[in-house]
């Protein structure tokens, strides 16, 4: 979108975005019938979902499980949203760390496999946001192709929502939202992603048996590829995993961690 048509959007007073985004959901509805929607249990997935109920529109609500969330919004989930189904993956998360490597912000095999698993609905709702990040600013639209192959659709109504948009619509709705966000935590994900960088070291803490099994897994990796280009140049599991966790480059030559595989 145009800078000048992304600032317009922005701009629009609360209850305009509230406007638009259940008319969008509405619009879409007949043609689909039903959507599939995207359920994390964190703040935007808490709107999406209400918004959804104003609309008026039947949506079969799934979590991706993917055993690394903070048991404090796996708790909130049970809690509040019975109704959401639990989508299990087909792997125990740390089994595939094991088998493929500790996931880098390059390298995200980890998002393919359990948080953007396949399919069969044609048209999925999402609460994503352009302000939670530069990637998402660039490629997240409001209606969009979504998957490989194409043929299926995204709804992201509140594309152009911000933080404070959010919080101000939780607040007026009078919606219950997990508590870790009253302790601080900005976003709620899983635990250990490369993505959050040096918040990892504060999830670990916060959190030390994920610490625990995070190490492990890699240092099972490290094991059956320490005669790798990479696991080489580290003496031990703990040199290695430590190396993940610092943030930095392999080698000189290497690019946020772009080295790893």
């Amino acid at each position: 979108m145009d800078e000048q048509l992304y600032l317009l959007a922005v701009g629009l007073s609360l209850d305009e975005k509230v406007r638009k985004a259940i008319g969008n959901i509405r619009h879409y509805a007949p043609s689909v019938g039903r959507f599939e929607g995207g359920f994390s249990g964190g703040k935007d997935s808490e709107c999406i979902k209400r918004l959804a109920e104003m609309a008026g529109v039947e949506v079969d609500w799934v979590y991706n499980q993917t055993c690394i969330d903070p048991p404090e919004l796996v708790y909130h989930l049970r809690d509040q949203h019975p109704d959401v189904r639990w989508r299990k993956a087909k792997t125990p998360f740390f089994k595939e760390v094991a088998r493929q490597g500790l996931p880098t912000r390059r390298i995200r095999w980890c998002c393919r496999l359990y948080k953007e698993r396949e399919t069969d609905a044609a048209f999925m709702l999402f609460g994503l946001r352009k302000a939670e990040g530069s990637n998402r600013s660039s490629r997240i639209k409001v209606f969009q192709p979504w998957g490989e192959p194409y043929g299926r659709f995204a709804l992201n109504p509140l594309a152009y929502w911000t933080d404070e948009d959010v919080w101000r619509f939780i607040g007026r709705e009078n919606i219950q939202y997990c508590k870790l966000y009253d302790e601080g935590w900005k976003r709620l994900g899983c635990i250990g992603c490369p993505m959050g960088r040096k918040q990892r070291i504060k999830q670990f803490e916060r959190w030390p048996g994920y610490g625990k099994l995070w190490r492990r897994a890699a240092a099972r990796y490290w094991e059956t590829h320490q005669h790798t280009k990479t696991c080489a140049k580290y003496d031990t599991p703990e040199a290695f995993f430590d190396w993940w966790l610092s943030d930095k480059a392999s080698t000189e030559d290497d690019d946020c961690q772009m080295g790893l595989f």
